[in-house]
């Protein structure tokens, strides 16, 4: 394989094209693989957690409601 690289660099043929093409596939072969791996995962994440942060919050705010619902006087409950 090196060997018809090398010959194909040497005579200008399209063996050199060739090889060219196939390091750039796998060049971003491996991007590819790179993105799926390290930068994904962690934005699965953040979102998962933004998520549960707007929902936490918006419990705790219902909640807030429920309490001062009943804390409140029987007229106050329906301003």
């Amino acid at each position: 394989m090196l060997k018809k690289i090398l010959l194909g660099i040497r005579k200008g043929t399209i063996v050199f094209k060739n090889a060219i093409v196939a390091i750039a596939i796998g060049i971003a072969w491996v991007i590819s693989i790179v993105v799926m791996i390290i930068i994904l995962p962690p934005c699965f994440v953040w979102v998962q957690y933004k998520l549960y942060v707007e929902d936490k919050r918006k419990r705790m705010r219902i909640n807030a409601e429920r309490k001062a619902a009943l804390v409140a006087p029987k007229g106050v409950q329906n301003a």
